[in-house]
């Protein structure tokens, strides 16, 4: 028999795996004392790509050491839609796939932030990245009348989400 002496992550693991990230495992394996590892072995698992493995001492108790590869699932990770309620200055809530209007003449401004836990930030305007800002403030004035759309990409929990507002600009 055997016990696991040892298994390192790279990159490193604190509680879960990110998405969308490859992952190699360093496995020591100990024979037990009646038991030796000999010759070329490459171990079978049941998941991931192992390497030849390299025998450390001679005899009994000695050790295996080999990696295993984790490749990233084919395909890529998909952005989740969530709903995020977007208040403005006035405490106007607007939810996500909604629809905004602000008007030039008044020159109203409309002010929205993302949640602290929230990562990778990205702010954009008709599909253009304008700003990686926690909060990110839509001037009227800056605009000619017209529908606008103002997307939000972030990451919670190592997992890409996406959400989207209408900002209807009135003279």
């Amino acid at each position: 028999g055997y016990t696991v002496q040892s298994i390192e992550w790279d990159p490193g693991v604190s509680g879960t795996f990110a998405a969308a990230t490859s992952y190699t495992a360093t496995i020591t394996l100990k024979a037990g004392a009646d038991y030796q590892f000999t010759g070329a072995t490459t171990p079978e698992v049941n998941v991931g790509t192992p390497s030849a493995g390299g025998i450390t001492g001679d005899g009994a108790a000695n050790t295996l050491s080999f990696t295993v590869i984790y490749s990233v699932t084919a395909g890529t990770v998909t952005e989740s839609k969530i709903t995020i309620a977007f208040v403005n200055e006035d405490d106007t809530l607007m939810t996500s796939g909604g629809n905004a209007s602000i008007s030039r003449a008044a020159k109203e401004t409309l002010t929205v932030t993302a949640a602290a836990d929230l990562t990778g930030i990205q702010w954009s305007l008709d599909g253009t990245d304008i700003s990686k800002a926690q909060s990110f403030t839509f001037r009227a004035v800056d605009y000619p009348a017209g529908d606008y759309n103002l997307g939000l990409r972030v990451i919670k929990g190592g997992i890409p989400y996406s959400t989207d507002l209408t900002i209807t600009v009135i003279d």
